[in-house]
């Protein structure tokens, strides 16, 4: 059986880890959004929460987008970290493990992408 979490709450969490994340890019780059990531991922290794799986994955969704976008806008090197393939491997074993299924993922996305519109 998958997860099933409130969409409501799952927006709000969406806009404040967009939020969070987009804040360290302005400060810290590339690099910072990589360390901000990394810091959740740790978390996660060591607490093993639903909460945190879904915060790791709008962060790495957030910096897979961004990354995007400012590469193809400058025309610089996309950052490893958030390659696709990267974030696949980093998040696969997770899903797997709490049984998330591929719809909770792709709703993840939509809410980042829909709170990235927002930001000024």
């Amino acid at each position: 059986m998958a997860v099933v979490q409130n969409s409501e709450a799952s927006d709000s969490t969406a806009r404040v880890v967009v939020q969070n994340a987009y804040k360290v890019y302005k400060q810290q780059g590339m690099t910072g959004l990589q360390k901000f990531s990394g810091v959740f991922h740790d978390a996660l290794k060591k607490f093993k929460t639903f909460d945190l799986l879904e915060k790791c994955a709008m962060i790495d969704q957030f910096g897979g987008i961004l990354d995007y976008a400012v590469s193809k806008s400058n025309g610089s090197p996309r950052t490893p970290y958030f390659s696709g393939d990267n974030v696949a491997n980093r998040l696969i074993p997770w899903f797997k493990a709490m049984n998330v299924s591929d719809d909770m993922y792709h709703t993840w996305a939509k809410e980042v992408t829909k709170e990235m519109k927002l930001l000024k």
